[in-house]
């Protein structure tokens, strides 16, 4: 896939899928820095410090909070024409709209990288990871995943690919 550098690339798939791997490879191939990633991961970890330190009544709070931070850095990038790489398992329904909304808004074409690997690839990976996320916080990730799967054709993105098992990486070049 060939986009123009002022480019929105939302990556959308459960923990461990490979998504962070994937964003450091796109920013090396094209010459990139790393500030071109914006990941939701760093979000919650500048509203909460420590995940692990948040108390149950505090994640209806937390999580919504995260949304605006994560959507508005992307939204600050793309208005001074900078390519974006929205790093996060962006399986919320009502994240991606307002992520296709801020590229449309500034003029920026738009492309959907689905990681649809299988679970016990994501468990697995995830069993490697120093910091390993729950396992059946994966679980959840990859059953909403499956859930929204059939929908995602008609989001509006200008370009989607679907990683699965079997193709397990894309090429994106930037031009321009």
């Amino acid at each position: 896939m060939v986009l123009p550098r002022r480019s929105l690339v939302v990556l959308c798939g459960p923990a461990a899928a490979g998504k962070s791997t994937f964003a450091a490879e796109l920013l090396r191939r094209n010459g990139l820095p790393p500030s071109a990633v914006a990941p939701s991961d760093a979000c919650w970890l500048m509203l909460c410090d420590d995940v692990g330190s948040v108390a149950p009544p505090e994640w209806p709070v937390l999580q919504p909070n995260t949304f605006e931070l994560f959507v508005s850095i992307v939204g600050l990038r793309l208005a001074i024409g900078r390519m974006t790489v929205a790093d996060g398992v962006n399986l919320h329904m009502q994240l991606r709209p307002r992520l296709l909304a801020a590229a449309r808004a500034h003029g920026c074409p738009t492309a959907l990288v689905v990681f649809d690997l299988p679970l016990e690839t994501c468990l697995a990976q995830n069993a490697a990871c120093a910091r390993r996320m729950p396992e059946e916080q994966i679980r959840a990730q990859r059953r909403a995943l499956d859930e929204g799967l059939p929908g995602l054709a008609a989001e509006g993105w200008d370009h989607r690919v679907r990683l699965t098992g079997a193709r397990r990486t894309a090429r994106i070049d930037l031009v321009g």
